[in-house]
């Protein structure tokens, strides 16, 4: 039995999914941001951590928006996409305040590698860079 073909997307949720490649980059950069806080506080300067602590509730709305504008907007990968780094990003917190020990917090920065590697082969799906010709 043959699948019947599916209604072309209204124009509305066409411009969420044009917004998924944007989404992407910014989320890309605001996680290289939050290494960079993360480890100046670490490497230069101890205030950076309260900027790093501050800036993650910006970065964190981005894959709860990639979710939005992915799943509506018909792109079903960057959907689950946005899944995935959301709770890498929420993973986080656990690492980084876990009780136990200094080993498992360390996979803090491990965690924000994969998200940021998530990110990235998403963003690579989607450049016209990577596009064969």
């Amino acid at each position: 039995m043959s699948q019947p073909a599916s209604a072309p997307l209204p124009a509305w949720r066409r411009r969420l999914g044009a917004a998924v490649p944007f989404l992407l980059f910014a989320l890309a950069a605001g996680l290289l941001m939050q290494a960079y806080l993360g480890g100046a506080g670490f490497m230069a300067d101890g205030s950076y951590f309260a900027a790093h602590k501050r800036f993650v509730h910006y970065v964190e709305l981005i894959p709860m928006l990639l979710m939005l504008c992915g799943f509506v907007g018909g792109d079903k990968r960057a959907g689950w996409g946005g899944v995935a780094v959301f709770i890498l990003i929420q993973a986080q917190y656990a690492l980084i305040y876990a009780p136990v020990a200094p080993l498992v917090r360390s996979l803090h920065v491990a965690n924000g590698i994969l998200a940021f590697g998530v990110t990235v082969f998403l963003l690579a799906r989607r450049s016209p860079l990577c596009k064969a010709p």
